[in-house]
């Protein structure tokens, strides 16, 4: 994060609303792989049987990808 975000606003180096949105999405993406992170060392979902996890995890990856994909929308193909 501080190599990222932080130089590009200290920087003022944004080209637009469509920058700051990107970003945004692209770091709320972390809440999902840390989720996916969870279940899989066991933190959460360990009463659930096997199906109910492979669910909640197809779930979580289906958050992220729409997230990225919506942030690289943005970031590559909206210009202000």
């Amino acid at each position: 994060m501080t190599t990222a975000v932080v130089p590009i606003t200290s920087g003022s180096l944004w080209r637009g609303p469509a920058d700051v949105i990107a970003v945004g999405f692209y770091l709320i993406g972390v809440v999902p792989m840390f989720g996916l992170t969870q279940l899989e060392f066991g933190v959460t979902g360990g009463k659930r049987n096997a199906r109910s996890q492979m669910a909640l995890h197809a779930v979580s990856n289906a958050y992220f990808f729409t997230l990225q994909g919506l942030a690289s929308l943005l970031y590559f193909n909206v210009r202000f």
